[in-house]
């Protein structure tokens, strides 16, 4: 079933009709600094996905598809990997051609896992100066230098992604996925938990 994916506001936003042009709507009234993952009506969308009652995802622009450049591109290759096709009206393509990735889809694919890396290296650069100015006044803390790895960062990794589906689809042991996909056990029990708290790729 193709459907038309959706995210308002919660300030003075109305919810919108059950349908546009004859599609189901999944609609999120949230704000957009809230990630894909992390909106209650995304989630149900991805479950509706793996229980196949959804095939095609509409939306606006695939800015509805994350709160950030490297999540809209996580939540981009997780409907790849479930062979789901995205139709982006602003952006004019659609990523699944005739059930194979489609060319023009996984160059924007490309350029945006280029605009995430400078987005991630700027973040790191702005938190750098950070711990310099904080260092400079003696305020610094050793333990908060490090920025926290998100979900969505820790599963970008291929290794970790081929775990999750060792793991969750295939049975396999936390031993056995780790050593199939190349991680420690401790990413593999870190993958399961995750898996136990509901996380969907």
């Amino acid at each position: 079933m193709k459907i038309q994916y959706l995210r308002n506001n919660k300030i003075n936003q109305s919810k919108t009709s059950n349908e546009i042009y004859g599609l189901k709507v999944y609609e999120d009234i949230i704000s957009s600094s809230v990630a894909f993952n992390d909106r209650p009506v995304a989630q149900q969308l991805m479950n509706d996905i793996d229980n196949h009652i959804v095939t095609e995802v509409v939306v606006h622009s695939i800015a509805l598809l994350g709160n950030s450049t490297m999540d809209i591109l996580y939540t981009l290759k997780r409907l790849a990997r479930k062979g789901i096709n995205v139709i982006s009206k602003t952006e004019g393509f659609e990523t699944m051609f005739y059930g194979t990735e489609n060319p023009m889809a996984k160059m924007m694919i490309s350029m945006l896992t280029t605009f995430s890396e400078l987005e991630i290296n700027r973040t790191k650069a702005s938190q750098l100066k950070g711990i310099a100015m904080a260092k400079a006044k003696g305020n610094y803390q050793k333990n908060g230098g490090k920025p926290k790895e998100s979900i969505e960062q820790f599963f970008m990794k291929k290794k970790n992604s081929k775990c999750y589906d060792f793991i969750k689809n295939k049975g396999k042991s936390l031993r056995e996925a780790s050593a199939l996909s190349g991680v420690s056990y401790g990413t593999s029990a870190k993958i399961s938990r995750y898996i136990k708290r509901g996380v969907l790729l």
